[in-house]
C-alpha cells in the first residue's frame, strides 16, 4: 500500500508516539458483510507491523452501498482529521476528493481512475490520490 504518503507534519505526529489514524470508507453495511476484504486488509497492515489500538487506529465507515452515506462520511472522516484515508469505490475517492485535496487518499475497485477524473496519469498520479486499478483501460494512458 502507498503509506509513504504522510507529509512531514504527520511524521511528526508520529515521532511524537501518536499513532497514524485511517480513515476507510467501505462499500458493505457492516464489518461482517465486508469480512473478507476486511480481514485481508488488516492482515496486511499486521505483516507490515502495524496493530490496531498500538501503532495505527482505524476508522471504517460501512456505506451499504447507500449513495448519501458516501457525503457524510467522507466529511466526517475528514472532519475527524484522520491522516489518510481508503476509499473502495469511485463512488467513495470521489466524495473524498470533495470532501478534501490534502489529506492523502488510496483509492482500490477504482476501474479508471484517470477517467474519473482522481489522478492526472497512471505514471504521474498528482493531487493527494493514488491507488489500485486492475482494468486493461488503464494501460492505454
Amino acid at each position: 500500500m502507498a503509506w509513504q504518503l504522510f507529509d512531514s507534519s504527520q511524521h511528526a505526529r508520529r515521532r511524537k508516539g501518536n499513532a497514524p489514524k485511517i480513515g476507510v470508507l467501505w462499500h458493505a453495511g457492516s464489518a461482517e458483510e465486508e469480512a473478507v476484504f476486511l480481514s485481508a486488509f488488516l492482515r496486511a497492515f499486521n505483516e507490515l507491523s502495524y496493530v490496531q489500538g498500538q501503532n495505527i487506529q482505524f476508522q471504517h465507515r460501512f456505506l451499504a452501498e447507500r449513495l448519501d452515506l458516501f457525503r457524510k462520511y467522507a466529511r466526517g472522516l475528514v472532519d475527524d482529521n484522520v491522516d489518510d484515508l481508503v476509499a473502495s469505490t469511485v463512488l467513495a475517492a470521489k466524495e473524498v476528493e470533495r470532501a478534501t485535496n490534502t489529506i492523502p487518499l488510496v483509492f482500490v475497485i477504482v476501474a479508471d481512475p484517470v477517467g474519473a477524473g482522481l489522478v492526472d496519469s497512471l505514471a504521474r498520479p498528482g493531487r493527494n490520490a493514488t491507488g489500485l486499478s486492475l482494468m486493461a483501460i488503464d494501460f492505454e494512458r
